[in-house]
């Protein structure tokens, strides 16, 4: 074994060398663990503010009225941020028309997520924009199959009867969201 007299200590050239390797190799797997994060950060399709407005406006049917604030999404492979779609709200109706179709999509999604066997009905033609934010207004028929009750049974009649009684009924909902997506 070879030494090395270091500030006043024997220090073993062997130990030494075994140290730098583990060190090295610790900086290299936090190294891909940071790409891999850098990666995931990236692939995110959109980065969106949505506020949503749910009236009942039945026992069964409820309003949802939902406001996007959108940061960033990814069209045609390119992003486009908030600035980009005021642009191209005025210059480029078709890029905008493909913005409003996928901001659409999404939210169908997170929505027939959110209200699992209920049925889902747009209310507007397609949503609109003004200025910087986006609206968009959908109708919810919460179904039988939706209180897990037999199809026979005319969930809308059902529950409002009760509701006329008197009782009270209790709803629990968990808002889907996409990732990157802030909604509530």
């Amino acid at each position: 074994m070879s030494y090395v007299y270091f500030n006043g200590l024997d220090v073993d050239v062997m130990y030494l060398g075994k140290l730098s390797d583990r060190i090295l190799v610790i900086l290299l797997l936090f190294s891909f663990i940071l790409v891999n994060i850098t990666i995931a950060e990236d692939e995110i399709e959109s980065k969106v503010n949505a506020n949503f407005d749910i009236e009942f406006v039945t026992g069964t049917d409820l309003k949802i009225i939902v406001t996007l604030d959108v940061d960033k999404i990814n069209i045609f492979d390119t992003n486009y941020d908030g600035d980009d779609i005021q642009t191209v709200s005025n210059d480029d109706l078709e890029t905008m028309g493909a913005i409003k179709l996928r901001l659409r999509q999404l939210l169908e999604s997170q929505i027939e997520s959110s209200f699992e066997f209920a049925s889902v009905d747009t209310l507007i033609s397609k949503p609109t924009y003004n200025s910087t934010e986006f609206h968009d207004e959908y109708g919810i028929t919460l179904t039988s199959a939706f209180f897990d009750l037999n199809e026979t049974v005319n969930s809308n009649d059902f529950i409002n009867g009760v509701m006329d009684m008197g009782a009270v009924v209790n709803y629990t909902f968990n808002l889907q969201a996409e990732p990157g997506w802030n909604n509530e």
